[in-house]
């Protein structure tokens, strides 16, 4: 999947935090329909336990500069939260996040993993 796939994959989200780390303010959403991996997600319905860490990690992980490199933390502005906790390829879990710019432009992916010491940089390419 290319960027401009991956934007275009999410066309439905829903705001859950802003978060301010150092001068860079962002905004997390956690996605609703996911056209590419055709699902339709009701927020709602999702433990909220579950989605409160969720959030809690991505913030964590923005708050502590393990998610995003210098160059796209000066240009981010969503984080959209693809998928709750799991695990597949990437052994360690976690969620799958894309990030956008301020015109909605998919500048990267990431796994926010349950573990902050396995957290790594957002790739520009999907995982």
């Amino acid at each position: 999947m290319n960027r401009a796939t991956a934007a275009a994959t999410i066309t439905k989200k829903l705001f859950q935090r802003e978060v301010v780390s150092g001068s860079n303010k962002y905004f997390i959403y956690v996605a609703e329909t996911n056209v590419k991996a055709g699902y339709q997600r009701i927020v709602s319905a999702i433990e909220p336990k579950l989605l409160e860490e969720t959030i809690d990690k991505v913030e964590r992980a923005l708050k502590n500069n393990t998610l995003l490199s210098p160059g796209h933390a000066s240009i981010a502005h969503d984080i959209i939260v693809a998928s709750m906790p799991h695990t597949s390829d990437d052994p360690n879990r976690h969620s799958t996040v894309f990030v956008h710019d301020r015109t909605g432009k998919h500048i990267a992916v990431g796994h926010v993993t349950d573990d902050p010491d396995k957290q790594q940089l957002a790739k520009e390419e999907p995982l």
